[in-house]
């Protein structure tokens, strides 16, 4: 059975989510706080991490840091899954080795369901390559050097306009 961490400090996004992937076959193991996540991973790499951004006592980013310093967790496929719509956290993120990095407020179950299988092997309906909302990929290189892409936030979000972003 494929193992899914979800670091995630909201439950009411958590724990429906993470009921709805056990319902499809995974074991999902969860994390209320960054620390509480680190320590999981520290003990076992599981086969995927749903992570948000704005976690408290350690940041996503932080995390993915963490990550991409081990050579147990580097090659461990994240999705964010947040409320953080900054472009330098989005370009922050795929720097740090983030696959997908979805908005709490635009994705589907079947979204994120898709995405999961994509990198744990199963079979998707999600082409590689193929920005994971139909929309712009970021960084436009990345897409045209065949890297995962990014999901990111609508033209007039604040990710664009320059408001602030919400807390996640």
């Amino acid at each position: 059975m494929n193992i899914i961490y979800f670091i995630e400090d909201m439950a009411i996004c958590r724990e429906p989510l993470a009921a709805m992937l056990r319902l499809k076959g995974f074991s999902v193991v969860c994390a209320a706080d960054g620390l509480e996540g680190m320590r999981l991973l520290e003990k076992q790499a599981p086969d995927l991490v749903l992570l948000d951004v704005a976690l408290p006592h350690m940041d996503g980013l932080t995390i993915l840091r963490n990550m991409h310093c081990r050579p147990d967790l580097a090659n461990v496929p994240v999705i964010l899954l947040t409320a953080v719509m900054e472009r330098d956290y989005i370009v922050q993120a795929r720097n740090l080795g983030a696959k997908e990095y979805l908005l709490k407020s635009q994705f589907s179950f079947e979204q994120l369901l898709s995405r999961v299988r994509k990198y744990i092997g199963e079979d998707s309906d999600v082409k590689a390559g193929e920005p994971s909302d139909g929309g712009p990929a970021l960084p436009a290189a990345s897409a045209a050097a065949g890297k995962d892409n990014l999901v990111t936030a609508p033209a007039e979000s604040p990710a664009t306009t320059g408001a602030a972003a919400p807390a996640s």
